[in-house]
């Protein structure tokens, strides 16, 4: 959640490569997320990494970009996803993947960008944005938290708060008001993203691929 917080702030204070490097580390903590929550011994793998070498073998050996996206296409193979979803989804996260890489560690292109951006609205016009200013990359950024988050929501609903003890890591209580605001804030998040999501911008093979509920 802070970091959700934390990209949305930036990127209203129109801070967007910043925003983007913290929107890498998000990521990848939302995939694996609904990686550990769909596969147990992997989750309590994660746990018991807890020294420094240990925890820089997992993320290197275990849950690398690469393992980390396989394990997630295995999953939305698993619930039954089909396959130009599944190709539409994977082919869209890696190029964001390129994209956020490139502010973590800085291109020149990025760098440029950084200092001289297209404004939002007109992106044949340039501006300076050194000092921070939205700018047309501002909603690209901003539309990928969201995304991400979503489908995170998506993909763990069943596995993270459910009715089933055995098979979801919190149990359902209607009562709880913790997890009223859980669900209505996946249903309002899911109705928000399937209303805008041909407005993405980048991957155009994305856009009228929608993974459904």
């Amino acid at each position: 959640m802070s970091f959700g917080v934390s990209i949305r702030s930036l990127v209203i204070s129109g801070l967007d490569t910043p925003a983007k490097a913290l929107l890498r580390t998000y990521v990848e903590t939302l995939l694996l997320c609904v990686a550990v929550l769909h596969d147990r011994p992997l989750g309590l793998a994660y746990i018991a990494a807890d020294t420094d070498a240990q925890i820089k073998d997992f993320w290197h050996s275990v849950v690398s970009p690469k393992k980390l996206h396989e394990k997630v296409i295995s999953i939305e193979r698993k619930i039954g996803l089909d396959n130009e979803i599944v190709e539409g989804m994977a082919s869209w996260r890696r190029e964001e993947y390129e994209i956020l890489s490139q502010s973590s560690h800085l291109s020149y292109l990025a760098a440029a960008l950084t200092s001289l951006s297209p404004e939002l609205g007109d992106e044949d016009m340039f501006t300076t944005a050194i000092f921070g200013r939205a700018t047309k990359n501002s909603h690209r950024t901003i539309f990928y938290a969201a995304a991400t988050t979503w489908y995170f929501s998506r993909l763990s609903n069943q596995v993270l708060l459910g009715k089933d003890a055995a098979k979801c890591a919190i149990l359902l209580d209607k009562e709880n008001d913790w997890h009223q605001r859980m669900v209505a804030a996946r249903d309002t998040l899911s109705h928000m993203m399937l209303k805008f999501w041909d407005t993405q911008p980048g991957d155009e093979q994305v856009k009228g691929i929608v993974p459904g509920d």
